[in-house]
């Protein structure tokens, strides 16, 4: 083998070297920067919530109570009626109206229509205060389920999770809505029973 030979050889495997030691320069600095790994997730809340034991309990004990709510204030009111139109009736057999009779029966008018306000406004301060505690408790549900999220992100080194219902397509292994769900309700399973009567008062 000449020394030309030899000297030409050389210069490929130096090429050579230069190549493959591009090629692992621009592996690493693409592997530094894949966006195809699992930097980022994505979780459906809304399906969370939807079908979360907790959040189902308190939304059909609020329908419950708000129920029971409006029932107790036509059963009143009815009961102011019923009682308004005994005093009318007896006002009718009485002897023939005079002024004071009727100064009587226009108090009781108006004592009526205080009855019925009262109870109107005592239902609405019930119905209030059910949807404020029933708000609070949603907050509750809503805060554990942002701090799980926010958990797996760390632990799996996550930099972003979006909303999956904006999502068309999702990688397999990127939906993080049921192990969120999951832990959710591990940690909500004590909101069975939403004690309604302290919020009553």
């Amino acid at each position: 083998m000449t020394f030309y030979r030899m000297k030409k050889e050389i210069r490929y495997v130096a090429l050579f070297i230069v190549i493959v030691g591009c090629l692992l320069y621009t592996f690493i600095v693409q592997k530094n920067h894949d966006f195809s790994k699992h930097e980022w997730a994505l979780v459906s809340k809304d399906h969370i919530f939807k079908t979360l034991p907790a959040t189902k309990n308190v939304r059909k004990a609020l329908e419950e109570h708000l129920s029971k709510c409006q029932k107790d204030l036509m059963e009143r009111e009815e009961s102011l009626r019923k009682e308004y139109a005994e005093v009318l009736e007896r006002s009718k057999s009485d002897k023939p109206q005079d002024y004071e009779q009727a100064r009587v029966i226009e108090e009781k008018r108006k004592v009526f229509q205080d009855s019925i306000l009262n109870a109107q406004r005592a239902a609405d301060d019930v119905r209030n205060n059910t949807r404020r505690a029933f708000d609070d408790i949603m907050n509750q549900i809503h805060e554990k389920c942002d701090a799980i999220i926010a958990q797996i992100a760390q632990e799996n080194q996550l930099e972003c999770v979006f909303d999956r219902n904006k999502a068309f397509y999702v990688a397999p292994g990127k939906d993080l809505t049921q192990v969120v769900f999951e832990m959710l309700a591990e940690q909500t399973k004590d909101i069975l029973d939403w004690n309604k009567e302290k919020h009553e008062h």
